[in-house]
């Protein structure tokens, strides 16, 4: 079946991308040019944040009384369904006549734009998929970058200032999209602002042990002071750090780990003796790998040789918060979602989560009642086994424990072994 028109026997595979099997991915019309059946509508993949059910639902008013629509049938059709929705879209929807359940969508949502908090130097949109005519509000100091949800691959960027979506100021991004469908004003861009910050500085202890080219066993301690240096290369990075919807802590982790490993490749490649005199080859192997990811790093050792008790003990000490931190946030995150299931569509979305340590650049995404896919990124019900998009599964058994958890987690919540 082809997963673009929904038709069987439609296989027209061009390649474009995974869930579009069909030559009507490329020309984006309203009926496959090789079967006739109808297309996915020109608004797939347009989602609001925290409420990603509602376009199924405002779909479903086609099939109902039709568009146009004005505000009061959308809200009538809503209540009927008993969606829960009714009350926050006639809150939030502006009076008008629709067209569709795009020009709906894109009323409902807000001006996209970072949270402008000044100490993280990177903020990721909740979005997955934006759409020509939304606005763009890149703060003073920022830098927004367009990453294509497809390849992961950074595309169109914005200086400071108030921007409009278009097929003219995206091309990269409208590339990797399905093209203007004819007789619509406007198309869905299939990736995420990712909003940088220029010139903030992010610290990054470090405390390592290795082996030198003798298999001596040595160890390092000191500190990484990294700054964005090239925006898109650090948005790639941080989209693909950060696509399973965790926070500005598991940016620090992974940052953390990717320095480490950097430091250890250093330690092989080096005497022990060397290494006590000169710290400078293992503050190049961090530059180097900070540079490519675009980060601008300072390393400061502040001790490299043997290693100590002191050394062990911090090593120890390190590791237990990571583990502590990591699995805090999983409950955290369980927590909220079991009540934002509870409270219902209608409620406000919940307080963000208070930072676990006192590290600059963290901060917490709003949970919103669904599970995003490891692989894909793709929202899922957060009952679900597997995702609806690419059927990755959602849950990782521990293979200590036997407990089951999320596929964004890296330590069981359960035992606190690593997964």
């Amino acid at each position: 079946m082809c997963e673009y028109c929904e038709a069987e026997g439609c296989d027209h595979y061009v390649g474009r991308w995974h869930n579009s099997a069909c030559k009507c991915s490329l020309t984006g019309p309203s009926k496959c040019e090789e079967c006739g059946h109808d297309c996915s509508p020109w608004y797939l993949g347009l989602d609001v944040p925290g409420r990603e059910n509602l376009s199924g639902e405002l779909m479903e008013i086609t099939e109902d009384n039709g568009y146009p629509a004005t505000k009061k049938d959308i809200v009538a059709y809503l209540e009927r369904s008993s969606s829960g929705y009714q009350q926050w879209v006639s809150d939030q929807l502006p009076d008008g006549r629709y067209g569709d359940p795009g020009e709906v969508l894109l009323a409902l949502l807000p001006p996209l734009e970072s949270a402008g908090d000044p100490s993280k130097i990177v903020v990721g949109s909740p979005m997955k998929s934006v759409a020509t005519g939304m606005k763009l509000v890149v703060r003073e100091g920022e830098e927004a970058v367009l990453v294509s949800r497809r390849d992961n691959l950074a595309c169109d960027s914005f200086s400071s200032g108030s921007h409009v979506l278009s097929a003219a100021n995206c091309p990269l991004i409208a590339s990797k999209s399905r093209m203007l469908a004819p007789g619509f004003e406007r198309m869905v861009l299939a990736g995420r602002p990712v909003f940088v910050t220029l010139g903030k500085e992010m610290q990054l202890p470090f405390m390592v042990m290795g082996r030198s080219t003798a298999k001596e066993t040595c160890g390092a301690k000191g500190t990484v002071k990294v700054s964005v240096q090239t925006p898109k290369a650090f948005a790639e990075f941080f989209s693909s750090t950060m696509k399973s919807g965790q926070d500005e802590t598991t940016l620090s982790g992974a940052l953390s780990d990717r320095f480490t490993t950097a430091l250890r490749e250093a330690m092989a490649g080096t005497s022990l003796a060397a290494m006590k005199g000169d710290h400078s080859v293992l503050a190049k192997q961090v530059v180097d790998s900070a540079g490519q990811i675009g980060l601008k790093a300072v390393v400061t050792v502040d001790y490299a040789g043997e290693p100590t008790a002191e050394l062990a003990m911090g090593m120890m000490s390190q590791r237990m918060g990571d583990m502590s931190a990591r699995m805090a946030m999983a409950q955290q995150a369980m927590m909220a979602a079991q009540q934002r299931r509870q409270a219902g569509p209608d409620a406000p979305p919940p307080m963000a989560p208070r930072p676990l340590q006192p590290q600059q650049g963290q901060g917490a995404q709003q949970p919103t009642g669904t599970i995003a896919c490891a692989k894909c990124g793709s929202s899922n019900p957060t009952t679900g086994k597997f995702c609806n998009n690419c059927g990755a599964p959602l849950s990782r058994k521990c293979a200590k424990c036997g407990a089951d958890n999320t596929s964004s987690v890296n330590f069981c919540g359960n035992c606190g072994s690593k997964l």
